[in-house]
């Protein structure tokens, strides 16, 4: 690859185009391609910053032009062989087998991350003695108090919620009029919509939703503002017609404001082929809920594996937070 080629990429995008794996000098011996990636530990930020980094090479391939046809059966196990083995087994159990794309091993690698951030989330609360914390010991026992168990989760959920244009202003920020030329100048550009991760949001979009049910007051709405964690819906029922049902209101209850509910699960055969058919069925094995692992063809609630670092001093913080 011409080297004058990579030198202009990197000048316009230094933070994307920086160093790449070893393995995928095999490609082009003059593509001065270094892949150096740090093997992550057990920690769930050593983890994040494998996938950041990863995901910035990656990206970096495909801006010069490389295709992931051709780099991907050289990233795939370069990328499985650093990942600690807690998270390969994990994810290689959810997937179901050893047969990787590196499309699918990119979002397992994101759920993963999505999985234990939640856990973390949860642990967290049991150093708060507060309602919160048994209002999720409360969902989680409801969730499997009945036969039929479902979960669902609500699209972009926090992208749904726009921000009042009075408030726009403080969620200001600066970006590269042009983002491929480092040297153009900066544009000011807002929020319209609730920030995703923002201490509030969560707060926002709950306050939201609550609202649309009064308004729109039934069973249904009922349920799920029972049931209802952050954008995530975990509820049971006795009867199989009676999950069908609350599949079919549930549905139309949320696409009264333009929230979809998707990524449908549940031990029930009828209503996964329903949600397939729609195309709103989660496909996984395993399903994180509340910081467990639901495996839906056994019906099993499990606990993630992790790995402990048993040179490392205990403390109560890093027992709760496993």
């Amino acid at each position: 690859m011409d080297s004058s080629r990579i030198k202009s990429i990197r000048a316009g995008n230094r933070a994307a185009v920086t160093k790449f794996f070893k393995k995928l000098d095999e490609l082009n011996t003059d593509s001065e391609m270094d892949i150096d990636i740090a093997a992550p530990s057990y920690t769930l930020d050593s983890i994040r910053n494998f996938s950041d980094k990863s995901e910035v090479y990656i990206l970096g391939l495909e801006s010069l032009g490389q295709c992931q046809d051709t780099y991907g059966s050289l990233l795939i196990p370069v990328m499985l062989g650093k990942l600690p083995i807690s998270v390969k087994s994990n994810i290689t159990r959810e997937n179901g087998n050893d047969d990787w794309t590196l499309g699918n091993l990119r979002k397992a690698i994101q759920r993963e991350i999505s999985i234990q951030e939640a856990s973390t989330n949860e642990n967290e609360a049991c150093d708060i003695p507060t309602a919160s914390f048994h209002a999720g010991i409360e969902l989680l026992t409801r969730f499997r108090t009945q036969k039929f168990a479902v979960t669902t989760d609500i699209e972009k959920a926090f992208l749904q919620v726009g921000l009042h244009k009075s408030d726009r202003d403080v969620t200001r920020f600066f970006w590269l009029s042009d983002p491929t030329d480092s040297s153009s100048p900066f544009t000011t550009y807002r929020f319209k919509s609730v920030l995703f991760g923002a201490t509030c949001s969560p707060f926002i979009l709950n306050a939201t939703l609550l609202k649309h049910f009064e308004e729109n007051p039934s069973p249904t709405a009922s349920r799920i503002t029972q049931d209802l964690y952050v954008d995530k819906v975990l509820t049971s029922f006795t009867d199989e017609d009676d999950l069908m049902q609350f599949y079919r209101d549930s549905r139309c209850l949320l696409q009264k404001r333009g929230f979809n509910l998707r990524s449908w699960n549940s031990n029930s055969n009828r209503l996964r082929q329903l949600a397939k058919t729609e195309n709103v069925l989660d496909s996984s094995n395993e399903v994180n809920i509340l910081g467990m692992r639901w495996k839906v063809a056994d019906d099993k609630l499990l606990f993630a594996e992790v790995d402990i670092d048993s040179t490392m001093s205990c403390y109560r913080g890093q027992v709760l937070n496993e």
